[in-house]
């Protein structure tokens, strides 16, 4: 197999809300040397389901589940989430089963 030649075959990625994160002082947490303006930042934590030629991989899980409708204050960071992955995987109609990787 040659490992530089161009993959083939059908491949589609899906991106998958897996959570958000409000930080009130991004620069605080994110730099050393406040390099960033200060003030709040909302960040999204995104997921892929990549397919390939019928197989299914799943690239990151995202936050907790446990956090579903709720808020956890984190060390300065909020975070939460709306739907849990096997609830988007769901409307995609997969099951977690079926994620091979």
């Amino acid at each position: 197999m040659d490992l530089l030649a161009p993959a083939t075959g059908t491949t589609s990625i899906v991106r998958i809300d897996c959570g958000s994160v409000d930080v009130a002082n991004f620069t605080k947490i994110f730099s050393d040397r406040e390099a960033y303006p200060r003030g709040h930042r909302h960040l999204t934590n995104s997921c892929y389901l990549v397919t390939h030629n019928g197989r299914r991989l799943l690239w990151d899980t995202g936050l907790s589940a446990a956090l579903k409708g709720k808020k956890q204050d984190f060390e300065g960071m909020v975070l939460s989430v709306d739907k849990t992955v096997p609830e988007q995987l769901a409307v995609l109609g997969v099951k977690p089963d079926d994620v091979d990787v």
